[in-house]
């Protein structure tokens, strides 16, 4: 899905993604490892697309740590 909007994001010279990630990435705990390894990946791409796209005016959004109540 990334690569089918990078070209899009690119012209518009203004966009915003939003990443759902989770403080497991980086600090796993009891958690299944699985599930703490995909939110590490996932908040390292988001670092890099906020390298890549900061001067295409991407603003980077990255959500974590939300209350449940589960």
């Amino acid at each position: 899905m990334i690569q089918a909007v990078i070209p899009h994001m690119m012209e518009t010279r203004e966009s915003t993604t939003a990443n759902v990630e989770s403080i497991t990435a980086l600090a796993p705990g009891s958690w299944p490892g699985v599930y703490s390894t995909s939110k590490a990946a996932l908040h390292a791409l988001s670092d890099s697309q906020r390298c890549l796209f900061h001067h295409h005016n991407n603003k980077g959004l990255n959500r974590g740590g939300m209350f449940t109540g589960i």
